[in-house]
């Protein structure tokens, strides 16, 4: 079969001029493209869309089951993890060792609990650091004032063409 791009060009190409070929022979070949070669192209094009778009959603389900069992695993392990410090400390072990792993109880790097924000702010204003807020354009908003005919400096409406097959 015909690529698309043969299929199209063709038809354009016969719809206007027969190019030398006998008007007879000119007018099969048109046909054939639009009876039975375009149409069989597009739904070609639709089959395999569609199986593309079923085989996204397999993966997008995939991708969550496996970010759900990774949630699952991790959270396991912290369990463990917490399980085993809460047992060494209670029976005051400060190491255990396996044949191949030894587990010992060691402090961490110390870190800053603020309870009181607000204290803090009165009481010592220069420990505070001001973090700038995002902002970014409100685009369905914009799109609405462009629509109707407002100027808006910096934005634009953007058309673009798509293909739907349904």
């Amino acid at each position: 079969m015909p690529s698309l791009d043969a299929i199209l060009g063709g038809i354009s190409v016969l719809d206007g001029d027969n190019h030398g070929l006998p008007e007879k022979e000119a007018n099969e070949l048109l046909d054939r493209y639009l009876a039975d070669d375009l149409p069989d192209k597009v739904d070609g094009y639709g089959r395999v869309m569609a199986e593309m778009a079923s085989t996204d959603a397999v993966i997008t389900d995939e991708i969550n089951r496996l970010k759900a069992r990774r949630t699952a695993v991790r959270n396991a392990r912290d369990r463990m993890k917490e399980r085993l410090l809460a047992a060494m400390e209670f029976h005051g072990h400060k190491r255990l060792n396996g044949t191949l792993h030894t587990a010992t109880v060691q402090r961490t790097t110390p870190t800053v609990e603020v309870h009181d924000e607000f204290a803090l702010a009165a009481e010592m204003p220069d420990l505070m650091v001001v973090v700038p807020a995002t902002k970014k354009p409100d685009k369905s908003t914009i799109a609405k004032y462009l629509k109707q005919g407002v100027e808006i400096p910096g934005c634009s409406l953007l058309e673009n063409t798509t293909v739907r097959i349904r």
